[in-house]
């Protein structure tokens, strides 16, 4: 009996704290363990291959997909779509039918493209408050200045 236990805590993962036996485990952590014995118990009455485990190399991809995107480019691309999803909520309807985020720059200075004079000359007297409302949506490193064009 002693063996197996021997053999069971040198395959173990030492960082996984189910596998500690000084410590109580949590309901979690007994529904957890629970669940793997009775996934394990099924494969081996079905005869199926034993799980593989996890490798040092290896990762989940919920893991690495934010880097992906960072290098693809892709997560300024998303920010400038969650800032043309709010836009309306933070400048209200009529100002968001007569303009539209264009752009965020590599210096996180948004772009605006306003169709009328009147309303860029208003969206420029309420800058700061837009730029507030922004960075406490959005972070303030996210969006450092808001630039308005007409077009």
């Amino acid at each position: 009996m002693a063996a197996d236990e021997d053999d069971r805590k040198e395959g173990a993962d030492k960082s996984d704290p189910l596998y500690d036996p000084g410590r109580p485990l949590t309901p979690a952590e007994k529904r957890k363990r629970l669940f793997r014995s009775r996934r394990f118990l099924l494969n081996d009455w079905r005869g199926l291959p034993e799980e593989r485990p996890v490798g040092a190399n290896q990762r989940p991809v919920g893991d690495l997909l934010p880097g992906i995107m960072e290098k693809l480019g892709f997560a300024a691309r998303f920010r400038e779509e969650e800032i043309a999803s709010a836009w309306a909520e933070i400048v209200g309807p009529f100002t968001a039918a007569h303009s539209r985020p264009l752009k965020l720059s590599k210096f996180k200075i948004l772009s605006i493209a306003v169709t009328q004079p009147a309303i860029l000359y208003s969206l420029d007297r309420a800058k700061k408050d837009i730029l507030t409302r922004l960075q406490e949506r959005f972070g303030a490193a996210a969006i450092k200045d808001i630039r308005f064009q007409a077009g």
